[in-house]
Formats: C-alpha cells, sequence, structure tokens
C-alpha cells in the first residue's frame, strides 16, 4: 500500500494542524478526494483502497461484470454504464489514521459533483492514465482543485497497459499543471460547517456538512447563516456509500451525514450562540449548457414526475426545471446531454415515471412587415339599442430594438370617440354605441390586419459567448458560421480566444456537444436571450410548412371522426 503511505505522508507535510488527544486528534484525519478525466481508473483505486484497509472484504468490478459491480458505483445506472455519476462518499482507517473518502465523476456533464466534493476537500489525488497522459478534463479538474486552493498529489495508473508512458505524463505535467498553494483550519472555535450536498436516500434525506471548527453533537442545536433559523440535529452519522452508521459527535475535520436538517446546498452552519454571521465561500456552480423539452408519457404518473424533479432540482444545482411562457413546455436544463438523459432514466426507475426528451419548441412571433391602415365598421341592429362603433387607424412595425413590444399612440382630434379609446380616428353613435361595440369593431379591425396585411415571422436570436485555446480559433469561428451566426468580437487572452455572436436560436440546438468535440473538451459557452429577428427564408418556408401539414392531418382527423360518427347514426337507425 504504497499509494496510501504517499497520501498520508504529503497531507502531513502539507497541513500544519492542530492536535487533540485519541481518535479526535485532528492530525489523525484525513479527507481525501479522487477526481481525473473519466475512465482514468477513479473508481477502481478507491475500490483497492477500502479493500485493502479492510473496509470492504471482496473487490469488485466497476462495470458489474460479475454482477456485483464497485462499491462507490451504488446506482444500478453507474454499473451498466460504467461510469461514475454521483459523488460518493465513505471512510476507512489505516494505522492510526482516518480518511473521509469522495470519488467523484470524470465526465464533463457532472462537474458539479466535482465542485461540491472539491470545496469541502483537505486535499485530492489527481488521478492520470499512464496511456492517455493529461486530457482535456484533467486540466478542467486541476482549475477546479486551484479554485479552491486544495492541495494534491499527482497518481499515475494504468501502468501495467500496453502503451503506458509515464515519462510523458511528467513531461505534460509540468508543461500544463501548476502547484497549488496550503490551507489552514481550526479545531478550538464554535462549531462551523458547511453543508455542500443534499440527497434523498433509502434513509431519508441527508445533508452532508464538512465540519470546520469546532464539534456537533447529535441533539445539538445549530443556526443557518443564510437565513438565521434555529435548526436541530436529531441524529447524525457517516456514510458507507450504502451503509449508515450512527454518531454521537463530529469534530473539526469531519464529513458527515444530518437528518432533518432543512437547508440548501452552499449554506453555512453555525453554533446558535455565535453573534457574528459568518457565511462561508460556497462552491462555484456553472451555468446549464443544454435544455431539453421534458414530457412524461402516461398522464397517471405525472405527480411522481413532478416529485422526481422537484427532488432532483434541490439535489442538483446545475439541473433546472423551467416552464417556456410562450409554448407552455415543461423545460429541464443542465450541463450536457448526458446530464439529462440520465435524470430522464433515473425519473423511469425511481419514481416509475417514464418520460421523453426532446428539442423545445422554438418561441417563432409575427409582426408587419409594412404599415396597414385599417377602416372598420361593426353596425348591429336587433330591435332596441344596436351596436355601432367604428374605428380607423395604422397599424406598423416597431423598429427592431421594440419588434416584439405593443405601443398604442392617440392621434383623435375632436370628439367623435371617447377619450378613453386609442386610434387615430372613428366613429360613435349616442344611442347605439358601447364599450361592447367598440370591442368587437377592434376586434374586427385587427382580423382585417391579419387577413390583408403583410406579416413576417420573427425568430429568437442568442448572444453566444465562446472560448476556447488558441489553436480551435479556426474551428469555432467555422462553427458558429455553420448556425449562421453574426460574429460581434473576437479577443484572445492567456492563450483563450473568446468569440461573441449572434446566432439564431433554433440553430444553437446540438452546438454543447459539437463545440466540446471541436476543441477536445476544452471549449466553453454561456448564451441569453439577445432580441427578436426576422426569420431567414428557409426558416420561414419549413414553419409553414409544418403548420399546413399539421392542419392538413387535423382536418382529416376531424373528417374521420365525422365519418365515424355518421357511420354509428346510420347502425343505431337499423
Amino acid at each position: 500500500m504504497r499509494f496510501l503511505r504517499y497520501v498520508l505522508s504529503f497531507y502531513k507535510t502539507c497541513r500544519g494542524l492542530s492536535s487533540r488527544s485519541n481518535k479526535n486528534d485532528l492530525s489523525k484525519i484525513r479527507n481525501i478526494g479522487i477526481s481525473a478525466h473519466i475512465d482514468s481508473g477513479k473508481t477502481t483505486i478507491s475500490e483497492r483502497i477500502l479493500f485493502y484497509t479492510n473496509r470492504i472484504e471482496e473487490m469488485h468490478e466497476v462495470r458489474g461484470k460479475d454482477g456485483v459491480g464497485a462499491v462507490m458505483d451504488s446506482m444500478e445506472l453507474e454499473r451498466q454504464r460504467g461510469i461514475t455519476i454521483q459523488s460518493a462518499s465513505t471512510y476507512t482507517t489505516w494505522r492510526d489514521c482516518t480518511i473521509n473518502l469522495i470519488d467523484t465523476p470524470g465526465h464533463v456533464d457532472f462537474t458539479v459533483e466535482v465542485e461540491r466534493a472539491l470545496r469541502v476537500l483537505d486535499g485530492a489525488v489527481l488521478v492520470l492514465c499512464a496511456v492517455g497522459g493529461v486530457q482535456s478534463q484533467t486540466l478542467t479538474v486541476n482549475r477546479q482543485m486551484s479554485r479552491y486552493n486544495v492541495p494534491r498529489i499527482a497518481f499515475i495508473n494504468k501502468l501495467d497497459r500496453m502503451g503506458a508512458n509515464p515519462k510523458r505524463v511528467l513531461d505534460q505535467m509540468s508543461k500544463s499543471v501548476r502547484v497549488p498553494l496550503d490551507s489552514t483550519r481550526s479545531a478550538d472555535k464554535p462549531f462551523l460547517g458547511l453543508a455542500f450536498k443534499l440527497e434523498a436516500s433509502r434513509f431519508g434525506q441527508l445533508t452532508y456538512v464538512r465540519v470546520y471548527q469546532g464539534c456537533l453533537h447529535r441533539g445539538d442545536s445549530i443556526k443557518n447563516a443564510r437565513n438565521a433559523r434555529r435548526l436541530r440535529v436529531p441524529r447524525l452519522g457517516r456514510l458507507n456509500v450504502t451503509d449508515f452508521e450512527d454518531l454521537d459527535a463530529v469534530y473539526a475535520g469531519d464529513i458527515a451525514a444530518l437528518f432533518g436538517v432543512d437547508c440548501a446546498s452552499g449554506d453555512t452552519l453555525l453554533d446558535p450562540e455565535t453573534k457574528t454571521i459568518l457565511t462561508m465561500e460556497s462552491m462555484f456552480i456553472p451555468e446549464p449548457v443544454v435544455s431539453m423539452s421534458i414530457t412524461p408519457t402516461e398522464k397517471t404518473s405525472a405527480e411522481s414526475f413532478s416529485k422526481g424533479l422537484t427532488r432532483f432540482t434541490k439535489e442538483d444545482p446545475t439541473f433546472r426545471l423551467s416552464q417556456d411562457p410562450e409554448s407552455g413546455q415543461s423545460l429541464v436544463s443542465g450541463m450536457g446531454e448526458l446530464h439529462l438523459e440520465i435524470y430522464a432514466q433515473r425519473l423511469a426507475r425511481e419514481y416509475n415515471a417514464p418520460c421523453v426528451l426532446g428539442k423545445p419548441r422554438v418561441a417563432f412571433r409575427e409582426t408587419l412587415a409594412e404599415p396597414f391602415e385599417f377602416d372598420y365598421l361593426h353596425k348591429k341592429q336587433s330591435g332596441g339599442a344596436g351596436q355601432y362603433g367604428r374605428v380607423i387607424g395604422i397599424l406598423e412595425p416597431l423598429p427592431a430594438e421594440q419588434n416584439t413590444q405593443l405601443i398604442f399612440s392617440d392621434e383623435t382630434v375632436g370628439t367623435h370617440v371617447p377619450k378613453q379609446f386609442r386610434l387615430q380616428d372613428g366613429d360613435n353613435h349616442c344611442v347605439d354605441s358601447s364599450d361592447w361595440a367598440f370591442q368587437q369593431a377592434a376586434e374586427g379591425a385587427m382580423r382585417q390586419a391579419m387577413n390583408e396585411g403583410t406579416w413576417i415571422i420573427l425568430e429568437p436570436v442568442m448572444l453566444v459567448e465562446s472560448s476556447a485555446p488558441d489553436e480551435f480559433q479556426g474551428a469555432l469561428l467555422a462553427a458558429i458560421s455553420r448556425r449562421s451566426g453574426l460574429i460581434v468580437s473576437s479577443e484572445t487572452h492567456d492563450g483563450y480566444v473568446t468569440v461573441e455572436a449572434e446566432v439564431p436560436l433554433n440553430d444553437m440546438f446540438g452546438y454543447a456537444g459539437e463545440l466540446r468535440s471541436l476543441t477536445e473538451g476544452k471549449g466553453e459557452f454561456s448564451m441569453e436571450y439577445y432580441r427578436y429577428c426576422p426569420a431567414r427564408q428557409p426558416t420561414m418556408e419549413h414553419l409553414i410548412e409544418e403548420f399546413e401539414t399539421a392542419q392538413d392531418e387535423k382536418l382529416s382527423a376531424s373528417a374521420k371522426a365525422g365519418t365515424n360518427a355518421s357511420s354509428r347514426k346510420k347502425k343505431q337507425k337499423r
């Protein structure tokens, strides 16, 4: 177990921890995370650590080929796919030290799991593949470690594989990975902890907390710094992936799970007698980059579907749920298509709520292409007081920056119409005119404009900011051009190029995957709504064709329903 000796030696030299007697001695506690690029062997290493420290009795394959799977991959989907989806926490002992161990995912779609783990670690192990070497996600994880000042050691894995070249990996590291700084912690102050993860397990709602100062006993009260609420901790313990061990107390340096604590991920938990409100720096949460529509396949599972989505959004801050105000569709947003696909599968498995993910419906709009003058008379006589209202005015398109707004202009002169109506001119009748009559006249004028005016379709345009290393600048610009993007600006800084462009939303679907593929996983982008612009001719033709096809199908279905109803009536008469 030279690997563990290296880890313990590393922490002994890089941490100036205050000592305490026996099992509560801070110098005997290690909080370690294992992070790396996908398929570097993180979970396999965790499995070996647990086996050789006598924490588990048998070692199993990561992909579950033996029908069991690795201990740290407790989710069925993880064992099927052979990848880590959620960070898993456990602990073990080696000689006289307690090691809290967190295994993190390597896929870029689950980067928030790495963020929340690094936020509470003393140090980490950066695993590298002796064949693949330093890869894109290796650099990403290293940047995440630097963001939280997490000390780490590099561990080159898979030396027994054909093509392994550890010297080449070391050369790559010396060029691309920097040496981080140390940090400190205190054990002699009032309780201070950070809630870094929420999880709904078979034991109930768990809140994972890293204790930075003092100690916390079962039954103690704590205070949430975010809302100053006083909370009682009825139960606390340590989770060994699938097994729970109750504890009477946890001390500075420990990672523990609390029951029955109502808080959010990133909340700071304090001693209730602390007068100064301290708020610890929370973890960095990246903005979602992919959105998809989500719909339950069965109406009977709507309640379970909603319950599952609510739980997932609470557990994972990068998984967002929203509703498109234009189309009414339910939308889920995340870090990638795989990220969203996993949650869709979890809804089916854990909540019996199968669902369908799809491309969101883009909210297209229409506006006039040129001014339209209307003069509409609503006149109806049916005995007694009739209905009389005449409206005269102009409908005209607004400038591009206002083309989704409605602005009314009152240009009436004299007293032809009452002043509460805003239009150009009109006519009223002293007996037959009424509020209702003018409403009908206005509706008629709009129908006239819709039928006789010249209209164009507007599509939403997004302001997209993409960044990647300099060598991918050409690929980045070409990808934006293929999506009908208009380059606004381009600048280079610290070896990275950042391109800002206006791109139609309808052409942005699939861009996240394409960008990662073109830049070897090193590219990132963000986008926000910018404005509505006239749609391009191919887009308008496609929309009109879709609309006409839908109308034909609707008429066909109505005709078929009418024929069936007529046939039933004839049979009943017979």
